[in-house]
């Protein structure tokens, strides 16, 4: 199967760095693949978003994707690709904003 990768963030978003902050790394991806399941809800796009993990040197990193069984799959991903939020919605900042409490506590 193939998988458009839409990343871990919005793409004008600071990531957490593999290897130095590994514990922010899956919770940050999941809160933008809510993100992006409520922009496509919100754009009554039928899509499903899954986090697959890579392997880099310096540890496991997390993005969101979009499986791609044909070419419609693909067309549609490839769409929300060029679409796609460039910073977080304010939901995603009140979880973010947890995450990071959470830790610090």
């Amino acid at each position: 199967m193939d998988y458009v990768y839409l990343g871990s963030t919005p793409s004008l978003e600071k990531a957490p760095q593999v290897g130095t902050e590994d514990h922010f790394i899956q919770p940050v991806a999941s809160v933008w693949k809510k993100q992006l399941s409520r922009f496509a809800l919100a754009n009554k796009i039928n899509v499903r978003f899954i986090l697959k993990a890579e392997s880099h040197d310096f540890g496991t990193y997390y993005e969101v994707c979009v499986p791609c069984k044909n070419e419609k799959d693909f067309d549609l991903a490839c769409d929300i690709e060029n679409n796609v939020p460039e910073y977080w919605d304010d939901e995603a900042k009140l979880e973010l904003n947890t995450i990071w409490w959470n830790h610090a506590s």
